[in-house]
């Protein structure tokens, strides 16, 4: 594999298996405009976290449930 190409192979890999999701905020400012657009979307970033995507669905789901029960017990109380 050609070493200038070996991050955007590793990252589209990535991103093919589904199994994280990067999470963060991205510079207002480019700072890696001459970059690779796959490169790119990581180096832009403030700090990089991933998330399972299974657990996200997991924390919406969990939401939703408790969400009318939330509205239930406040109207009682």
């Amino acid at each position: 594999m050609d070493n200038k190409h070996f991050p955007n192979k590793l990252i589209e890999a990535f991103n093919n298996t589904s199994l994280l999701e990067i999470q963060c905020e991205k510079y207002k400012k480019a700072y890696y405009p001459d970059e690779d657009i796959v490169l790119q979307k990581w180096l832009e970033r403030k700090r990089i976290y991933f998330y399972k995507r299974e657990i996200l669905d997991y924390i919406f789901c969990a939401f939703d449930s408790i969400n009318e029960v939330y509205f239930m017990l406040k109207e009682a109380l």
